[in-house]
């Protein structure tokens, strides 16, 4: 099944709720998202490794101290061995995926040659390895409500510090994440829940509780929060479609889909 939606030069904020450990509390930015799958590189996780200790491990030195301090970033869990330089502008490089006019994903040793003769990228990220999902693959965690997508601002990923990117990029849909985290310990003794932190309210509403609509009102009641973030199970229009309901979706329950419609 083809994208939806094209989310390349797009960030992915991991929703508090993520599970996988790989990608728990990350800021991910998409460098191609298409029929075939995504890739992405994990912008805001940096390892102990550093850009120093790298080049010396591919025999080729680093004259630049203040390059050399450079953090080099975890990516993600594919190809952990291999190094990827994410930079603007794009330049000409062996092996570079354009993610656009001006931002480049480059796997080949020579932009890193490059670096160290003070003749390479004016910005650049360096990682070790990279985030991948198959075909539908990330179609499907996002309806499954894994991430928020906002689009992605390039000074964010070279001008601001690794520990503020994640923060940054919340900030652009405006929401504090520091005041977004699952809430410890929380008891979930329904399908539907809502979560509140900071400014934004997050409804998960299953459309199969018979009362579910006594439920959602009561729960939308006197909101304080900004920001509303709503997900419905199962969802009203399925995937891959464009116009057929799927909650609520006989003609005798057009009273139920007018009222969620006014809710």
């Amino acid at each position: 099944m083809g994208a939806t939606v094209n989310l390349t030069h797009h960030f992915l904020i991991a929703m508090p709720a993520m599970a996988d450990p790989h990608f728990a509390h990350t800021l991910t930015f998409v460098c191609e998202h298409n029929e075939d799958g995504a890739l992405g590189i994990v912008v805001n996780r940096p390892t102990e490794m550093t850009l120093a200790a790298l080049f010396e491990q591919i025999e080729v030195e680093l004259p630049d101290p203040a390059l050399g301090r450079s953090p080099v970033l975890y990516g993600g869990p594919v190809q952990m061995d291999r190094g990827f330089v994410l930079h603007r502008p794009l330049g000409n490089w062996q092996s570079t995926l354009a993610v656009s006019d001006d931002l480049g994903l480059t796997t080949s040793k020579d932009v890193l040659e490059a670096l160290a003769r003070g003749e390479g990228p004016r910005d650049v990220l360096v990682s070790l390895g990279y985030a991948g999902w198959s075909a539908g693959q990330l179609e499907q965690e996002l309806a499954q409500n894994a991430w928020l997508t906002v689009d992605a601002d390039a000074d964010g990923l070279f001008e601001v510090p690794p520990d503020r990117r994640l923060p940054a990029a919340m900030s652009r849909l405006g929401i504090d994440f520091s005041r977004l985290s699952e809430g410890a310990g929380q008891e979930l003794r329904s399908s539907s829940y809502t979560v509140e932190r900071g400014d934004a309210l997050f409804v998960y509403y299953d459309a199969y509780r018979r009362e579910s609509l006594d439920w959602l009102e009561k729960a939308l009641e006197g909101r304080r929060a900004r920001h509303l973030f709503f997900v419905i199970h199962p969802p009203v229009v399925p995937f891959g479609a464009r116009s057929t309901w799927h909650v609520f979706a006989r003609p005798e329950q057009k009273k139920q889909r007018d009222r969620l419609l006014r809710l």
